[in-house]
Protein backbone atom coordinates (compact mmCIF):
# COMPACT_ATOMS: atom_id res chain seq x y z
CA UNK A 1 0.00 0.00 0.00
CA UNK A 2 1.39 2.91 -1.30
CA UNK A 3 2.19 5.53 2.13
CA UNK A 4 0.57 9.41 1.84
CA UNK A 5 -0.39 12.38 4.17
CA UNK A 6 -3.47 14.43 2.68
CA UNK A 7 -4.32 17.69 3.76
CA UNK A 8 -7.54 18.91 3.09
CA UNK A 9 -9.20 22.17 3.20
CA UNK A 10 -13.09 22.69 2.32
CA UNK A 11 -14.33 25.50 0.51
CA UNK A 12 -17.39 27.21 1.36
CA UNK A 13 -19.90 27.11 -1.72
CA UNK A 14 -18.98 29.83 -4.46
CA UNK A 15 -15.54 30.65 -3.25
CA UNK A 16 -12.31 29.78 -4.02
CA UNK A 17 -9.93 29.08 -1.14
CA UNK A 18 -7.10 32.29 -0.06
CA UNK A 19 -3.88 31.15 -0.05
CA UNK A 20 -3.43 32.27 3.39
CA UNK A 21 -5.57 30.04 4.53
CA UNK A 22 -3.42 26.84 3.34
CA UNK A 23 -1.92 26.82 6.81
CA UNK A 24 -5.40 25.96 8.43
CA UNK A 25 -6.13 22.10 8.09
CA UNK A 26 -9.54 20.56 8.42
CA UNK A 27 -8.49 17.88 7.68
CA UNK A 28 -5.44 15.22 8.20
CA UNK A 29 -4.79 11.55 7.00
CA UNK A 30 -1.22 10.14 7.79
CA UNK A 31 -0.85 6.20 6.30
CA UNK A 32 2.75 6.32 7.86
CA UNK A 33 4.19 6.57 10.89
CA UNK A 34 4.69 10.15 11.92
CA UNK A 35 8.00 11.22 13.93
CA UNK A 36 7.29 14.10 15.79
CA UNK A 37 10.24 16.72 16.87
CA UNK A 38 7.86 18.63 19.35
CA UNK A 39 4.70 18.72 21.27
CA UNK A 40 1.27 18.76 19.73
CA UNK A 41 -0.88 21.03 22.00
CA UNK A 42 -4.74 20.06 21.51
CA UNK A 43 -5.78 22.68 23.95
CA UNK A 44 -8.80 21.94 25.48
CA UNK A 45 -10.29 19.03 22.86
CA UNK A 46 -10.42 15.78 22.93
CA UNK A 47 -8.15 12.95 21.72
CA UNK A 48 -10.62 10.14 20.09
CA UNK A 49 -10.17 6.81 18.05
CA UNK A 50 -13.24 4.45 17.49
CA UNK A 51 -13.17 2.91 20.70
CA UNK A 52 -11.93 5.22 22.90
CA UNK A 53 -11.84 9.13 23.70
CA UNK A 54 -8.70 10.52 26.24
CA UNK A 55 -9.87 13.65 27.82
CA UNK A 56 -7.09 16.05 29.53
CA UNK A 57 -9.28 18.74 31.85
CA UNK A 58 -6.62 18.58 34.62
CA UNK A 59 -7.18 15.05 35.28
CA UNK A 60 -6.80 12.46 32.40
CA UNK A 61 -9.36 10.64 31.69
CA UNK A 62 -9.78 7.25 30.11
CA UNK A 63 -13.37 7.16 28.44
CA UNK A 64 -15.44 4.45 26.11
CA UNK A 65 -16.00 6.25 23.25
CA UNK A 66 -19.70 6.95 23.66
CA UNK A 67 -18.67 9.11 27.10
CA UNK A 68 -21.15 6.49 28.94
CA UNK A 69 -18.27 4.69 31.05
CA UNK A 70 -14.60 6.04 32.46
CA UNK A 71 -12.32 3.46 33.07
CA UNK A 72 -9.28 5.05 33.91
CA UNK A 73 -8.36 8.94 35.78
CA UNK A 74 -5.27 10.29 36.57
CA UNK A 75 -5.10 13.17 38.57
CA UNK A 76 -1.99 15.06 37.97
CA UNK A 77 -2.62 18.02 40.32
CA UNK A 78 -1.70 15.78 43.45
CA UNK A 79 1.62 15.13 44.36
CA UNK A 80 2.67 11.46 42.62
CA UNK A 81 -0.31 9.57 40.81
CA UNK A 82 -4.00 8.69 41.91
CA UNK A 83 -5.32 6.53 39.33
CA UNK A 84 -8.42 4.24 39.03
CA UNK A 85 -10.93 1.79 36.95
CA UNK A 86 -14.08 1.89 37.15
CA UNK A 87 -14.60 -1.16 35.53
CA UNK A 88 -12.37 -4.12 34.57
CA UNK A 89 -12.67 -6.62 31.84
CA UNK A 90 -12.63 -9.71 32.37
CA UNK A 91 -9.09 -11.63 32.10
CA UNK A 92 -6.21 -11.11 34.47
CA UNK A 93 -5.39 -7.58 35.09
CA UNK A 94 -2.18 -6.24 37.49
CA UNK A 95 -0.85 -2.74 38.87
CA UNK A 96 2.60 -3.16 39.46
CA UNK A 97 5.22 -1.03 41.13
CA UNK A 98 9.09 -0.39 39.95
CA UNK A 99 10.92 -3.01 40.16
CA UNK A 100 12.35 -2.32 43.41
CA UNK A 101 11.85 -3.81 46.86
CA UNK A 102 11.73 0.12 48.47
CA UNK A 103 9.29 1.03 45.44
CA UNK A 104 5.78 1.66 46.44
CA UNK A 105 2.22 1.95 45.36
CA UNK A 106 -0.26 3.60 47.64
CA UNK A 107 -3.89 4.08 48.22
CA UNK A 108 -5.69 6.88 49.89
CA UNK A 109 -8.30 8.32 51.23
CA UNK A 110 -9.14 11.56 52.63
CA UNK A 111 -10.33 11.28 56.25
CA UNK A 112 -11.58 14.96 56.37
CA UNK A 113 -8.57 17.26 57.05
CA UNK A 114 -6.05 15.26 54.66
CA UNK A 115 -5.21 12.35 52.68
CA UNK A 116 -4.03 9.44 54.67
CA UNK A 117 -2.49 6.32 53.47
CA UNK A 118 -4.93 2.97 53.78
CA UNK A 119 -2.99 0.49 51.93
CA UNK A 120 0.48 -0.07 50.37
CA UNK A 121 2.37 -2.57 47.94
CA UNK A 122 5.67 -2.39 48.51
CA UNK A 123 8.39 -5.03 49.24
CA UNK A 124 6.31 -8.19 48.02
CA UNK A 125 3.66 -7.18 50.83
CA UNK A 126 0.64 -5.45 51.08
CA UNK A 127 0.48 -2.78 54.12
CA UNK A 128 -2.41 -2.30 55.80
CA UNK A 129 -2.99 1.52 57.72
CA UNK A 130 -5.94 2.24 59.42
CA UNK A 131 -7.84 -0.62 58.76
CA UNK A 132 -11.50 -1.09 59.41
CA UNK A 133 -13.29 -4.97 59.03
CA UNK A 134 -16.78 -4.34 58.04
CA UNK A 135 -17.32 -8.28 58.01
CA UNK A 136 -15.37 -11.42 59.10
CA UNK A 137 -11.99 -11.94 58.67
CA UNK A 138 -11.25 -15.36 57.00
CA UNK A 139 -7.96 -16.43 57.50
CA UNK A 140 -8.41 -19.48 55.16
CA UNK A 141 -6.72 -21.83 58.52
CA UNK A 142 -3.39 -19.51 58.46
CA UNK A 143 -2.59 -17.87 62.06
CA UNK A 144 -1.96 -14.74 63.06
CA UNK A 145 1.72 -13.64 64.20
CA UNK A 146 3.41 -11.17 65.72
CA UNK A 147 0.31 -10.08 67.29
CA UNK A 148 0.64 -7.26 70.14
CA UNK A 149 -2.65 -7.38 71.70
CA UNK A 150 -6.43 -8.41 71.58
CA UNK A 151 -9.41 -5.40 72.36
CA UNK A 152 -12.86 -6.42 72.79
CA UNK A 153 -15.52 -4.94 70.70
CA UNK A 154 -16.94 -2.32 72.89
CA UNK A 155 -17.36 -1.32 76.94
CA UNK A 156 -20.19 -3.10 77.88
CA UNK A 157 -20.12 -6.27 75.27
CA UNK A 158 -17.80 -9.35 76.60
CA UNK A 159 -15.08 -10.22 74.36
CA UNK A 160 -15.66 -14.22 73.37
CA UNK A 161 -13.31 -16.59 71.98
CA UNK A 162 -14.94 -19.09 70.02
CA UNK A 163 -13.81 -23.01 69.33
CA UNK A 164 -15.91 -24.43 66.00
CA UNK A 165 -15.12 -28.07 67.62
CA UNK A 166 -18.72 -29.28 67.60
CA UNK A 167 -20.38 -32.54 69.47
CA UNK A 168 -19.25 -34.80 66.77
CA UNK A 169 -15.71 -34.18 67.44
CA UNK A 170 -15.78 -33.26 70.92
CA UNK A 171 -12.36 -32.76 72.53
CA UNK A 172 -10.22 -30.10 72.89
CA UNK A 173 -11.25 -27.01 71.90
CA UNK A 174 -9.00 -24.52 72.97
CA UNK A 175 -5.94 -24.10 73.83
CA UNK A 176 -3.28 -21.28 75.90
CA UNK A 177 0.14 -22.56 75.23
CA UNK A 178 3.30 -21.26 76.02
CA UNK A 179 7.66 -22.02 75.60
CA UNK A 180 8.77 -24.27 78.08
CA UNK A 181 12.58 -24.02 79.25
CA UNK A 182 13.77 -25.76 76.44
CA UNK A 183 11.57 -23.49 73.85
CA UNK A 184 8.90 -26.12 73.04
CA UNK A 185 5.46 -24.80 72.90
CA UNK A 186 3.21 -27.07 75.45
CA UNK A 187 -0.16 -26.92 76.68
CA UNK A 188 -1.34 -24.53 80.00
CA UNK A 189 -4.32 -24.33 79.98
CA UNK A 190 -7.04 -26.43 77.64
CA UNK A 191 -11.06 -26.12 77.16
CA UNK A 192 -12.83 -28.99 75.91
CA UNK A 193 -15.84 -28.06 73.86
CA UNK A 194 -19.03 -30.46 72.29
CA UNK A 195 -19.95 -31.41 76.02
CA UNK A 196 -23.04 -29.62 77.89
CA UNK A 197 -20.19 -29.68 81.18
CA UNK A 198 -16.73 -29.40 79.45
CA UNK A 199 -13.68 -30.06 81.26
CA UNK A 200 -10.81 -27.51 81.79
CA UNK A 201 -7.39 -29.03 81.97
CA UNK A 202 -4.31 -27.49 83.25
CA UNK A 203 -1.37 -29.28 82.14
CA UNK A 204 2.26 -28.14 82.50
CA UNK A 205 1.45 -25.89 85.12
CA UNK A 206 0.64 -25.23 88.79
CA UNK A 207 -2.50 -23.26 90.05
CA UNK A 208 -1.04 -20.53 92.46
CA UNK A 209 -2.39 -17.31 93.94
CA UNK A 210 -0.55 -14.56 93.34
CA UNK A 211 -0.75 -13.21 97.66
CA UNK A 212 1.03 -10.00 96.70
CA UNK A 213 -1.06 -8.57 94.64
CA UNK A 214 -4.35 -9.70 95.60
CA UNK A 215 -5.00 -13.02 94.21
CA UNK A 216 -6.67 -15.93 95.45
CA UNK A 217 -8.32 -19.15 94.50
CA UNK A 218 -11.78 -19.04 95.91
CA UNK A 219 -14.62 -21.18 96.33
CA UNK A 220 -18.09 -20.26 96.54
CA UNK A 221 -19.61 -18.69 99.96
CA UNK A 222 -23.52 -18.99 100.82
CA UNK A 223 -24.43 -17.13 103.56
CA UNK A 224 -27.39 -16.04 105.10
CA UNK A 225 -30.18 -17.15 107.79
CA UNK A 226 -31.17 -20.25 106.42
CA UNK A 227 -33.58 -21.24 109.57
CA UNK A 228 -31.17 -23.07 111.66
CA UNK A 229 -29.49 -25.96 110.68
CA UNK A 230 -29.63 -25.39 107.23
CA UNK A 231 -33.32 -25.99 107.06
CA UNK A 232 -34.16 -24.13 103.74
CA UNK A 233 -30.80 -24.25 102.11
CA UNK A 234 -30.56 -25.95 98.89
CA UNK A 235 -27.37 -26.13 97.12
CA UNK A 236 -26.77 -24.78 93.82
CA UNK A 237 -26.52 -27.75 90.95
CA UNK A 238 -23.62 -29.53 90.77
CA UNK A 239 -21.30 -30.96 88.89
CA UNK A 240 -18.31 -33.37 89.08
CA UNK A 241 -15.65 -31.74 91.84
CA UNK A 242 -17.32 -28.46 92.58
CA UNK A 243 -17.10 -27.23 96.44
CA UNK A 244 -19.02 -24.76 97.89
CA UNK A 245 -19.14 -23.54 101.67
CA UNK A 246 -22.34 -22.21 103.02
CA UNK A 247 -23.13 -20.48 106.43
CA UNK A 248 -25.99 -20.73 108.11
CA UNK A 249 -26.05 -17.17 110.27
CA UNK A 250 -29.39 -18.28 112.39
CA UNK A 251 -29.00 -16.84 115.64
CA UNK A 252 -30.53 -19.84 117.22
CA UNK A 253 -28.45 -22.41 115.31
CA UNK A 254 -26.18 -21.45 112.96
CA UNK A 255 -23.51 -23.36 111.19
CA UNK A 256 -21.20 -23.65 108.64
CA UNK A 257 -20.67 -26.65 106.42
CA UNK A 258 -18.40 -27.60 103.27
CA UNK A 259 -20.29 -29.34 100.58
CA UNK A 260 -18.52 -31.32 97.64
CA UNK A 261 -20.41 -32.51 95.01
CA UNK A 262 -18.72 -36.33 93.67
CA UNK A 263 -20.77 -39.31 92.98
CA UNK A 264 -23.62 -37.71 91.28
CA UNK A 265 -24.70 -36.06 94.59
CA UNK A 266 -24.05 -33.29 97.10
CA UNK A 267 -21.90 -34.57 100.31
CA UNK A 268 -21.49 -32.29 103.02
CA UNK A 269 -19.34 -32.33 106.31
CA UNK A 270 -20.12 -30.27 109.44
CA UNK A 271 -16.79 -27.51 109.86
CA UNK A 272 -15.87 -26.64 113.75
CA UNK A 273 -13.57 -23.97 114.89
CA UNK A 274 -10.18 -25.04 115.09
Amino acid sequence: MTSYITIRRHAEAGRTLPSTQYNEIDYLRIRKLLKMDGDIDIGANKIKTENFVIVDDGQLRFYRSDMAVEYLRVDKTLPGIIAYAYRAQSGTHFIMTYPSATAYIALQSHDGSAYVTNLKLQGGYVEIYRGKLTSDLLCQEYGLENVNYVRGRSYTEPLDLVSMVNAANAGEGIRLRTNNASDVIVDRLVFFAGYDIADILIRNAQLKPDMANGGAIGIEFYVDDFGGNFANFTPPEGFEGRIIVAIDTNSTNPGQRLYVYANGKWNYVDLTVA
